[in-house]
């Protein structure tokens, strides 16, 4: 389904980079980046196997991945709606949060 999702955005626009692919442990699996959202070290957590040990995705994926990322967030600040969540009201948020953090951790620095 995705797939033909994919195709369709391609039919139309000549391309696609809200949603990539890419093989992880053998699977082929779909990145959406239509439904990322940003986040803090707080709230990741590492993938790991049935033994333990980290899952990494493989440097070519990543790079597509973060290269259509940075597109796609380029395309939302220019007004297009191409991501799901509100990312900039979520960065704000996770931004007062963080200035809390640092205003609770230094209270006698001025």
């Amino acid at each position: 389904m995705l797939k033909r999702i994919e195709q369709d955005k391609i039919n139309k626009y000549g391309h696609c980079h809200t949603i990539r692919f890419g093989t992880v442990l053998g699977r082929k699996t779909a990145f959406l980046i239509q439904n990322m959202c940003p986040a803090t070290r707080k709230y990741l957590t590492a993938y790991i196997d049935k033994n333990n040990c980290p899952i990494r995705i493989d440097d070519r994926i990543a790079v597509d991945i973060e290269k259509n990322a940075r597109h796609v967030l380029a395309m939302a600040k220019r007004g297009a709606k191409v991501i799901f969540p509100d990312v900039f009201k979520i960065y704000h948020g996770l931004e007062q949060q963080l200035q809390q953090n640092t205003i609770i951790s230094k209270p006698f620095e001025t």
